[in-house]
């Protein structure tokens, strides 16, 4: 099970949270490898009023209906910079998850579920899907760098 919404963010949203993420680079760090990994920055203790109206509108119009009593266990704005990306695998202990691209003004980088779909990333789109048991993975990142804030609830 997935859903996508176009323009679930505005492109000033995206941009608000893109800043968000160049104000507190001293907080991020690398998952992966140096070469091939994304520079996630945790936001559950950073006090912006965006994320609460984000996750409030996601609980309510998606996590209550279609997902039972599911937590919010974590979420990030993620960085993939040039040449970044994600094998095919499943998040083990999640029940669900969604993505948020925040830009689309880069090549590569497409989410695939794995002989489902490829979702193609615009600046806006959630996506959200049940990552525990949808093999999925992130292409490669081929110019410039891709922004997406990230929710996992297990």
């Amino acid at each position: 099970m997935y859903f996508e919404e176009k323009e679930f963010l505005s492109k000033k949203e995206c941009k608000e949270i893109i800043n968000i993420y160049k104000d507190n680079l001293d907080k991020t760090y690398i998952h992966g490898s140096k070469t091939t990994g994304t520079k996630p920055l945790k936001i559950n203790n950073l006090q912006y009023s965006i994320f609460n109206k984000i996750l409030n509108v996601i609980e309510n119009k998606y996590i209550k209906k279609f997902f039972n009593e599911c937590v919010l266990s974590n979420y990030e704005i993620v960085l993939w910079p040039k040449g970044s990306y994600m094998n095919s695998h499943y998040d083990e202990g999640d029940e669900c998850g969604f993505f948020i691209y925040l830009n689309d003004d880069y090549k590569g980088g497409e989410t695939e579920l794995v002989g489902i779909k490829k979702i193609k990333p615009e600046a806006g789109k959630l996506l959200l899907f049940k990552n525990g048991n949808m093999l999925h993975k992130v292409n490669k990142v081929k110019i410039k760098e891709r922004y997406m804030l990230g929710g996992w609830y297990v």
